[in-house]
């Protein structure tokens, strides 16, 4: 393993530390927050879209772990493992909690996702929580390591995007990423390949394809066109950069 490779893994085992660490302090709305700060790993990675998803899918798996659910998965063809869903970019949280009874509530959600996907050719594979932690775990590993590489090799670039400083043109060009298809005007979905949110409209919502151009982070990304309730996701992953296009055979 590479040295980049181990520091993806630590990265990622401090967030998830950074998170249990939180929670067993967790306050309610209306308490006071203590003074106590919780570890970051001290690597200068952009990381705020990595922390919003991974605090998503944790209060997604406590969710499923108190009723005795299983976590929502998609298997895409030719993909080497599956991948866990972001519940609620499909249904609303209250779809869930406005109901009497919240175990049921959840089975309706997962049979209501099982159907979108089998629409979308995609394959439903539920999960036990702990397993679908170990596999958000490894797959937000291969993202982080790109973006890693990324930052490591173009550092100047992402210093003048993301720390309020004056991007320069160059930089600029260096985030833009490129969909084509055979397919005209249709709107292309994108997702972290680590946590399938279907709502991510890659470009603006106006510009159907063929092509969009649009910056993107740096990572590992799943690309998809969407003309029904869920996105029909390629099987191929893309790794930004070196990657800088994306050519969907529909």
């Amino acid at each position: 393993m590479d040295e980049r490779r181990q520091d993806a893994a630590r990265f990622v085992e401090m967030l998830f530390a950074s998170r249990e660490m939180r929670e067993r302090d967790f306050m309610w709305p209306g308490d006071h927050p203590g003074s106590r700060e919780y570890p970051h790993p001290l690597y200068g990675l952009y990381r705020a879209d990595i922390e919003l998803n991974t605090d998503r899918f944790l209060r997604q798996v406590r969710l499923v772990q108190e009723h005795d659910a299983f976590f929502p998965c998609i298997s895409i063809r030719n993909l080497a493992s599956p991948i866990p869903v972001d519940l609620f970019s499909i249904v609303e949280f209250t779809d869930v909690f406005d109901r009497r009874d919240v175990t049921a509530s959840i089975e309706y959600v997962l049979q209501r996702i099982r159907i979108l996907l089998e629409r979308a050719d995609l394959t439903f594979k539920p999960m036990r929580p702990a397993d679908a932690v170990n596999l958000f775990k490894n797959l937000l590993e291969e993202f982080v390591y790109v973006r890693m590489i990324a930052e490591e090799r173009h550092g100047t670039l992402f210093s003048r995007l993301f720390r309020r400083r004056r991007p320069t043109k160059a930089s600029a060009d260096f985030l833009n990423f490129e969909v084509f298809s055979k397919t005209k005007d249709l709107t292309v979905r994108y997702s972290p390949a680590y946590f399938v949110n279907p709502n991510l409209v890659f470009g603006a919502p106006t510009s159907p394809t063929s092509p969009v151009v649009a910056p993107i982070m740096p990572g590992r990304y799943i690309f998809g066109l969407a003309d029904r309730d869920f996105p029909d996701f390629f099987p191929q992953e893309y790794d930004v950069p070196p990657q800088r296009k994306a050519y969907l055979p529909r």
